[in-house]
This record gives C-alpha cells, structure tokens and sequence, in this order.
C-alpha cells in the first residue's frame, strides 16, 4: 500500500539511463504520505455485452492517506476502501457493505444487456444497474500507487523528455505489465474451474514528473486480442490519472464509517483487475 509515486519528495538532480530513473521513481515511493488523485479509465471492445446499460464512464476522484481508509467517489457513489473492507454510502445516508459477489449476482440479471424494443432502440438505462456499475468501479478501482507500481521493472524503450518545468518519460509495456494493467484476469474468480480466453498483451505509458519531482500526472494504455469459444476477441483500455495535493491530503473518515468498516472482514481488495 505504501509504494507511491516515486521519488516524489526527491529532487531530479540527475540524468541517467531513463529505464533506471523510473525504476527508481517507482522504488522512492516510500516517502509519500498522501494524495489526492483523479482516474478516467475509458476501454474499447471486448465480449460486448454491456447493451442499454452502457454509460459514459464517470471520473474516479480518491484522498490516499497512509494509515487511513481510502475516500473514493465517482458520480452519484462514494464509499471508503481499507485494505479487505470497504462501505458505501446508501440513498438515505447510511453506510452498507460493499459486497462483491452480492452485486455481481445481482448485476447478471438477463443474461447480457437489455432487450431491445420494436424501433430497435435499447432502453433508458436503469438506474439500479447504474448505481451497482458504479459501486462496483470503486470496489474494484486500483489507485494510482498500484498502477504505479506496475511499471517498476515492466517497461522498456523508455525515452525522457525535458520541457519547461517537468520531465515526461514514455516508453511501452512489457507483456506482462500489460497482462496485469489490462484489466482481463478472467481466470479464477468463482471457485467454478472458468478459464478465461488467451489473450496477447501490449501497452504503453507515459508519466509526467515536475522539476520538484512530484508526478503530476501519467497515462497507461494497453492493447488484449485473441479468441474465445471460436469469437475474436479484441480490447483497447486506457487510464489517464492526475495527482494532487502529495504529502498536503487529509482524508476525513465518519464515525460511521468506522464502525461500519469495523463490522466489514471480507472483499474489496486494491488488486488491479
């Protein structure tokens, strides 16, 4: 949990193998106390069963302190996150467990997305589905230290740019820090022996580190295609996080948020998935 933003109390004094500087960003993050951050997560293709409950995707916005539950919010949902429990705020104001496989069962519903009427139009979405969608983003989300993280010893031909006050390093992914940033880890969720389709992975990122050596701000793409049960599979996922407020972030936890995560033992975990 503690491994943040590298080197972001630390000067950039000196130039050296680009590859070695990100390293040791992602190696430096110890120091970090906390942050704020903002996540926009879009994806392109896939099994494509989302129909009439697709919407636009909503901005995740988080406060990150050391020692304290994560406050993460994305639309109309908010809820606190501490290490393998979580809650979420309910429409009268109370606080609920988040429980993943309860609202995965509740989000299968027909079976793939909604019917579509006579005029060939999908419906309105539904506003449950949409609120669950939503809970479940921020049951699921990784933060941005755990994206971070990935990119320590999984990247290559990394480049280094000087401009007016920042660095800006870029370079692609190695297969298997895109298998793990893809958001594709079908395999052993349930217990039920579902294995997952095989899928080829690549990406690419860059990250964006003041003169001070704060990040302030990296983007991760990656790229999955394959086939499953005789379908050609093909998805494109890219994540865009801007950082704020390092070591000047306080998270204010309710009362009722920690009796609530006290009685919680089980889910929410800060796996990238």
């Amino acid at each position: 949990m503690s491994s943040i933003l590298a080197i972001l109390v630390l000067g950039l004094n000196v130039q050296g193998d680009p590859v070695q500087e990100l390293t040791d960003i992602v190696a430096k993050t110890q120091k970090v106390q906390s942050y704020g951050f903002e996540v926009l997560t879009t994806s392109e293709g896939g099994f494509g069963r989302r129909g009439g409950d697709a919407a636009p995707p909503a901005p995740l916005t988080g406060s990150w302190q050391k020692g304290k539950p994560v406050r993460l919010a994305s639309g109309d949902s908010l809820a606190f996150r501490d290490g393998q429990r979580a809650v979420y705020r309910d429409a009268e104001g109370g606080w609920k467990p988040l429980d993943r496989r309860a609202m995965m069962r509740g989000g299968r519903g027909g079976g793939g997305g909604a019917e579509r009427g006579a005029d060939g139009q999908a419906p309105p979405p539904d506003p449950e589905r949409l609120a669950m969608a939503g809970r479940m983003e921020l049951l699921r989300a990784p933060l941005p230290h755990t994206l971070l993280s990935a990119l320590g010893g999984g990247v290559e031909e990394v480049t280094r740019e000087d401009g007016e006050g920042i660095r800006t390093y870029r370079g692609k992914l190695t297969k298997d820090a895109a298998s793990k940033l893809s958001g594709t880890n079908f395999g052993g969720r349930g217990g039920g022996g579902f294995q997952g389709p095989e899928l080829e992975h690549s990406g690419s990122f860059s990250v964006v580190v003041t003169d001070k050596g704060v990040v302030q701000e990296f983007e991760i793409q990656t790229h999955s295609s394959g086939s499953f049960r005789e379908r050609e599979i093909e998805m494109s996922r890219k994540s865009s996080v801007k950082v704020s407020g390092v070591n000047a972030t306080e998270v204010e936890v309710p009362e009722a948020v920690t009796v609530a995560l006290a009685a919680r033992v089980e889910e929410a975990t800060d796996e990238i998935f």
